[in-house]
Formats: C-alpha cells, sequence, structure tokens
C-alpha cells in the first residue's frame, strides 16, 4: 500500500507500507447488571482481547460501570465512568507501535427494538 499526501507549506510526503499481519483477534468479556428498581439499574462490562495475535504486543481492554434508567419500554438513560486501552508493538525490524489509555464520564441513549 502507498500513501501520498500533502503536508505543512504544500511539500508532498509518501510513505509505503503493508497490511500483511492479521487484525483479526479474540476478544473475551462480560457483563452484568442489578435492577435497584423497577426503572433503575446498575451495570458493569469489561473486554480483553489481542493476546500477542497480531503482533509481540497486542493487547486491548475496556471496563465500565454505571447507572441506567428505563424511559418507558424502549429507551434506556446511562452515565457511566469508562476506562480503554490499546497497546501494540510488531516484532519486525526496526519495531514499531502505539499505546492509548483513555477513561472519562459517558452519558448516553440505547435504544431497544
Amino acid at each position: 500500500m502507498e500513501v501520498q499526501g500533502l503536508g505543512p507549506l504544500g511539500l508532498s510526503r509518501e510513505r509505503e507500507g503493508s497490511f500483511g499481519r492479521t487484525w483479526a483477534q479474540p476478544l473475551v468479556g462480560m457483563q452484568g447488571s442489578v435492577f435497584l428498581s423497577p426503572r433503575l439499574r446498575a451495570f458493569a462490562r469489561a473486554d480483553i482481547g489481542g493476546f500477542g495475535l497480531s503482533g509481540d504486543q497486542d493487547l486491548s481492554g475496556n471496563a465500565q460501570v454505571g447507572v441506567g434508567y428505563a424511559v418507558g419500554n424502549n429507551t434506556n438513560l446511562t452515565l457511566s465512568w469508562r476506562y480503554q486501552g490499546v497497546k501494540y508493538r510488531n516484532d519486525r525490524n526496526p519495531s514499531s507501535g502505539f499505546s492509548n489509555y483513555e477513561n472519562g464520564i459517558e452519558m448516553g441513549v440505547k435504544f431497544f427494538f
């Protein structure tokens, strides 16, 4: 694959790379919820994936804890704290990789069909 683009001041940059590795990865997760009242529930969910299938280091994770409030029969308002992270490094020479970790408050609306 070859990518070309214009950089600052209109300078041309060119980058070549290969997607020769698989980016499919196993994922293991779980979730649970407890109803605190008929409309209010507490929930938690987590997953972990990667396990070194795509590179030398390949791991992703996600964790979320929050509450949900049912509005009607098919709508749910949620407020939660969420953490997600990704760490990847390939085993090629020269080695390259990245890591990204984020966490914070998440508000959402869920519609059930």
